[in-house]
């Protein structure tokens, strides 16, 4: 039998791999829409305050030679993991995340619209994100910083937003505890399709890195 090389991966095995990446990606754009949609239905009074009719300017990222080799390392690392049905742990500093979603095609177009930081077990992204498909809201941006947990254990994501500046005005903080009332993890999950996330033993943020584990299944 054949075996895809390292350095070419297949296009069904990598785009799993790129999926999980999407599980991050996708949670923290939903979130952002999820915030948005609670600014909109708890309290329309604050739409114009917290958003804006010009996008910020995200910094384009910087990439390393450094940088470059330690992602692609990474992405190695699970895709093979993932083609051979193993488990294998691969960790991913916070300073390199911009650059894993810069690198990936399928991600580059996000990574002009957001920015992530990564602090102990917290995520910080700063984000602009187009409202057109939000009734109401055609023609604004949802420009701000959004600082988050988000984590998968045992098939199941979790994620529990702490706070929220938009549009330089913090969101007021019952517009947060109701949008925690919601299962924001099911929501993320069953949007981007909860197979992907039950391929996850576990997926964390922890010491200022992501960390992820596969399952083995053979």
């Amino acid at each position: 039998m054949v075996r895809p090389k390292p350095g070419k991966p297949s296009t069904s095995k990598s785009a799993r791999w790129l999926k999980i990446i999407g599980f991050v990606v996708g949670g923290l754009v939903l979130l952002v829409i999820l915030i948005a949609f609670g600014v909109y239905f708890y309290a329309s009074h604050l739409r114009t305050s917290l958003t804006a009719t010009a996008p910020l300017e995200i910094a384009p990222v910087e990439i390393t030679p450094v940088q470059k080799r330690q992602v692609e390392k990474v992405y190695t690392q699970v895709r093979q993991a993932m083609e051979q049905g193993r488990a294998t742990e691969a960790v991913l500093p916070g300073e390199d995340i911009n650059a894993l979603l810069s690198l990936t095609p399928e991600t580059r177009e996000v990574s002009q619209r957001a920015s992530i930081a990564l602090d102990g077990d917290t995520a910080k992204a700063t984000v602009s994100l187009p409202l057109d498909g939000v009734e109401g809201m055609q023609g604004r941006y949802l420009n701000g910083d959004f600082t988050f947990r988000l984590a998968v254990q045992d098939g199941k994501m979790q994620i529990k937003i702490l706070s929220a500046v938009a549009n330089q005005r913090p969101v007021p903080q019952y517009i947060i505890n109701k949008l925690n009332e919601r299962d924001l993890g099911e929501e993320v999950a069953r949007r981007l399709g909860r197979n992907q996330v039950s391929r996850l033993d576990s997926l964390i943020i922890e010491d200022g890195q992501l960390k992820v584990r596969t399952k083995a299944t053979r």
